[in-house]
């Protein structure tokens, strides 16, 4: 019997019985150890994101990413940060949209994309987009939030 995620110390915390079986699975892009492991003063390992949680990681990615961005796959990622300084229109706002709609169908096929919402807070120099779907696999409906914005660095 092979065990799944056996940690850097073996420990059996980092380990995963067979029959604990999750939809979709990835790594958390934050990589923050594993609260298991630091409450003990182990190292950690990086852990799973699962399910929607996952699903949401990779709605969250798609939108933020720029094309050019990801090595190797230059036509990844919505771009539009670039309309942060922009006046946003109808047209504009159509064309975020239909980016965001279209990267999601090419990039995240897992889900059903129903709704994408934009609102710009130029006060804030920021956006929120807003975007409804369903996951294919259990029929279920869920909504993620992303805000982009800029801030100065110091």
């Amino acid at each position: 019997m092979r065990t799944i995620g056996l940690g850097y110390t073996g420990d059996e915390v980092a380990t995963r019985s067979p029959l604990d079986q999750n939809v979709f699975s990835d790594f958390n892009f934050f990589f923050t150890p594993s609260p298991a492991f630091t409450e003990k003063g182990l190292s950690g390992d990086i852990p799973l994101v699962v399910d929607n949680k996952s699903i949401q990681q990779s709605v969250r990615t798609i939108v933020l990413t720029n094309a050019y961005e990801k090595p190797f796959n230059v036509g990844f990622g919505a771009s539009i940060r670039r309309y942060l300084f922009e006046q946003i229109d109808a047209w504009e706002r159509y064309k975020m949209i239909d980016a965001i709609e279209n990267q999601l169908k090419l990039y995240e096929p897992r889900i059903d994309v129903s709704d994408v919402r934009i609102k710009e807070n130029p006060s804030l120099n920021s956006m929120f987009v807003t975007v409804d779907y369903t996951i294919k696999a259990v029929e279920r409906k869920e909504t993620t939030e992303v805000r982009i914005s800029a801030e100065r660095i110091r």
